[in-house]
């Protein structure tokens, strides 16, 4: 989940993602591709996400059984529609 902000507004927001990778793997997750939140309120039947157009953006993770455990650092950006992108927000996740 990531809260999002713009300047201009939340209908100035363009997308929303994050990119996750194994640290003990040496490796991206969907080779680096963005995996994209939404701000959609589809709620537990969709993205996760509660309430649409609040800023709070989400996405449901499913992991299978062959899901590699490790440590993995997750970067999260926005970008706006004049294309500027928001600081990166890195979590660590084990």
């Amino acid at each position: 989940m990531a809260t999002v902000s713009d300047p201009n507004g939340l209908d100035d927001i363009k997308r929303v993602f994050f990119r996750s990778y194994n640290v003990d793997l040496d490796s991206m997750m969907f080779n680096g591709n963005p995996v994209f939140l939404y701000d959609d309120g589809t709620g537990a039947d969709g993205s996760g996400d509660l309430q649409k157009g609040d800023g709070t953006y989400t996405r449901t993770i499913s992991m299978t059984q062959d899901a590699k455990t490790g440590t993995y650092h997750w970067s999260f950006e926005a970008q706006d529609f004049s294309n500027a992108y928001s600081d990166t927000i890195k979590k660590v996740v084990f």
